[in-house]
């Protein structure tokens, strides 16, 4: 039978378009065109969940071996400064993420992943301190969506040094586990969003509990700082990447506006007035901190302070940050009782305990900043620093004495059994602990091996030279 011919202009025989494969899964980032939008570190979480993989297995084995910064790069032990306070730079706006979007987008091809950092206000806000060094969450979120069969997430907006209560229930971040006590990474090796990863704790319903019973009357400041921040990163995903700024200016017009001189409006905002300075001259950017001060002070959004003209705007400030804000914003000096500080000292100088505490530890028990009691109390900053040395020294040297008794031991029992002393056969040999990378490890070896003849003079001054 003859086929119609009308048919044929209906038949396409091209080859239909492919999309582009990529090696990993795009899935979508949660929040997106809302203040709760989703950190770049929880993505990676969730992308490893999705692959079925350990957050170790892709951060070591996909991403940093991709990189081109050493200190992003594993070794391979698997140790990778991105599980250390690295990682959580990248959340914020800093080369580090600006690599890791990129990386990211070439593996599974998603061009929208810059909205989970800081990138996209660029240089116009301080890349320090920006972004927290531990994870904070709020237990009362992570109960409600778990109850609610959502994904578990971890909000940019908890990563951001400057929020410190939570933009939906009104609480305060937790930084600690309320079990083990630890707080962790934004990005840890293993972990499961809403449990602790290293005692495996839920986060939801016991913080939750414990977090109810904290005041919240007294942080009218840090709830409007919450609103202003969160609005700013809502503005940050559907505004341009790269605005010229306009906070040098729109400081000028502020001091001009409100305030006769640049002293009074320091004397107003509670900053030095050096600061005052280099930001109306445009040397100094602002920190999220200062810019969320400034916008809560006279009701002006970040983004407006930030990127737009606020000439037209009605400049009149609010209220003067040091009627509310003063314990939010800017935490009170520590007073220190010196006399009790110093009894505690000489106690420990006296009791001589073993092993010797650092003086770091001594002070991070009293809360009490080292360089303070080295300018006031010498002669003890200097006696204990001393003690905890002579301690280390110590200590280095058994442990370089031990471990050339044991490696001389492993050479002479390998020679003994008519087995070569290779350096794989060593290392099955001695305990974990032992390394043969030290330098006086490799030394010792080749000195066990000349003496029984397994290698020459020339072979052991040559292999010795090269270790100086």
């Amino acid at each position: 039978m003859k086929p119609d011919e009308s048919l044929l202009p209906f038949w396409d025989d091209s080859m239909p378009a492919i999309p582009q494969r990529s090696p990993l899964l795009p899935i979508e980032p949660l929040g997106l065109g809302t203040a709760g939008i989703e950190s770049l570190t929880s993505y990676i979480h969730r992308l490893a969940d999705a692959l079925s993989l350990p957050t170790q297995a892709l951060v070591t084995l996909e991403l940093s071996c991709r990189l081109q910064r050493k200190s992003m790069l594993s070794t391979k032990d698997g140790h990778c400064d991105l599980y250390s306070a690295l990682g959580a730079a990248l959340n914020g706006n800093t080369g580090s993420a600006a690599e890791m979007v990129e990386l990211l987008h070439r593996l599974n091809q998603r061009s929208d992943l810059n909205k989970l950092t800081m990138l996209r206000c660029g240089l116009h806000i301080a890349t320090t301190p920006l972004v927290r060094t531990r994870q904070a969450w709020c237990p009362m979120c992570y109960r409600h969506w778990h109850e609610g069969k959502q994904p578990l997430y971890n909000p940019l907006l908890w990563t951001l040094e400057t929020v410190r209560l939570c933009h939906l229930h009104h609480i305060p971040l937790m930084e600690k586990c309320g079990k083990c006590g630890a707080a962790h990474r934004p990005l840890c090796r293993r972990q499961i969003i809403g449990h602790c990863p290293r005692c495996g704790a839920w986060l939801g319903a016991d913080g939750a509990q414990n977090s109810s019973e904290s005041p919240i009357d007294a942080r009218n400041w840090d709830l409007a700082v919450v609103e202003e921040v969160g609005e700013f990163l809502v503005k940050l995903q559907g505004g341009p990447e790269r605005t010229e700024g306009r906070f040098a200016e729109n400081v000028r017009r502020l001091v001009a506006s409100c305030f006769n001189s640049r002293h009074a409006f320091s004397l107003f905002i509670g900053m030095h007035p050096k600061t005052v300075k280099s930001w109306t001259e445009g040397t100094q950017t602002p920190s999220l901190e200062s810019a969320a001060f400034l916008s809560c002070a006279f009701k002006i959004p970040i983004w407006d302070l930030l990127f737009s003209d606020i000439r037209l705007l009605e400049l009149k400030p609010r209220r003067s940050p040091r009627d509310d804000a003063s314990g939010a914003a800017r935490p009170a000096l520590r007073h220190h009782d010196l006399e009790n500080i110093r009894t505690e000292l000489q106690s420990v100088l006296e009791n001589n305990p073993f092993p010797p505490p650092s003086f770091r530890s001594l002070c991070t028990r009293l809360n009490c900043d080292q360089s303070y009691l080295k300018r006031v109390m010498p002669e003890i900053a200097g006696e204990i620093s001393r003690r905890f040395k002579v301690f280390l020294s110590t200590k280095r040297k058994q442990r370089i004495h031990f471990t050339k008794m044991l490696v001389r031991s492993s050479v002479n029992e390998l020679y003994c059994r008519g087995e070569y002393p290779s350096y794989r056969k060593m290392a099955e040999h001695l305990p974990v602990r032992i390394s043969l990378r030290e330098r006086f490890a490799r030394e010792e070896r080749l000195s066990a091996m000349h003496e029984l003849g397994i290698i020459n003079d020339e072979y052991h001054q040559r292999n010795t030279d090269g270790e100086q």
